[in-house]
C-alpha cells in the first residue's frame, strides 16, 4: 500500500485547553503502535530501504546520493575510509555486498527535524578482495537532512557482533516486563 499523510488541525468551540494535549497523546499512541508514523521517521526508513538495495546491487550512482561529500566511514576493523574511497572501493568491485538487511531500526532526530542519529543489526555478506564473509553487525549512521539534496549519511561506525556475546537490543526488556511476585500479606 500506499503511505497517507494527514495534516491535523483541531479547534475546540468549547475553548477546552486541553485539546492539543488530547490530540498528541492520541497521536503518540498511535505512532507507539505502529497506526501511524512521523514523516521524518518515514523519510528516513524510506531511505534506510533504498540503502539497502543500492548496497546489494552496489549502484555507485545512488549511493553517491546518499553519502554527503564528507562522509566518513569506520569500518568493522577500525579503518577510517572518506566518501570519495567508499564509492572506489564499490565501483572496483573490490567490496561488493549481497543480501544485506537492516533490522531493529532506532531513529532518534533532533527537534529541529534536519538531523537524525539510526542504529540497526545489520546482516549479510560482504566479499572484500574476493574473500567473503557472513556480516553480523551493529551499525551507528549519523544523518543530516541537506538543503535541496534530502537525506544523507554524514557518519557511521560498524561493530561486529561476536558470536555469543551481545543480546539482542530488546531481550532486556522481555526481562523487565516479567511481573513481581505479590507482595506478602500483613497481619
Amino acid at each position: 500500500g500506499h503511505p497517507w499523510y494527514v495534516l491535523v488541525q483541531a479547534d475546540d468551540s468549547a475553548d477546552d485547553p486541553s485539546l492539543p494535549d488530547r490530540v498528541e497523546a492520541m497521536l503518540a499512541v498511535a505512532i507507539e503502535h505502529g497506526v501511524a508514523r512521523d514523516a521524518t521517521e518515514a523519510d528516513i526508513k524510506k531511505m534506510m530501504d533504498d540503502f539497502a538495495t543500492a548496497l546489494n546491487k552496489g549502484d555507485v550512482d545512488a549511493l553517491g546520493k546518499m553519502y554527503s561529500d564528507d562522509y566518513t566511514l569506520i569500518d568493522q576493523n577500525g579503518a577510517v575510509q572518506t566518501k570519495a574511497a567508499r564509492m572506489e572501493m564499490i565501483k572496483s568491485g573490490k567490496v561488493k555486498m549481497e543480501g544485506m538487511k537492516f533490522e531493529d531500526l532506532k531513529i532518534k532526530t533532533n527537534p529541529a527535524g534536519d538531523g537524525a542519529v539510526v542504529t540497526g543489526h545489520v546482516s549479510g555478506k560482504t566479499t572484500v578482495d574476493g574473500k567473503s564473509e557472513d556480516r553480523n553487525s551493529m551499525v551507528t549512521w549519523v544523518m543530516g537532512k541537506m538543503k535541496d539534496k534530502g537525506w544523507q549519511f554524514v557518519n557511521a561506525q560498524i561493530t561486529d557482533i561476536k558470536p555469543g556475546t551481545a543480546a539482542k537490543p530488546d531481550d532486556k526488556k522481555a526481562d523487565e516486563k516479567k511481573p513481581d511476585a505479590a507482595p506478602a500479606a500483613t497481619k
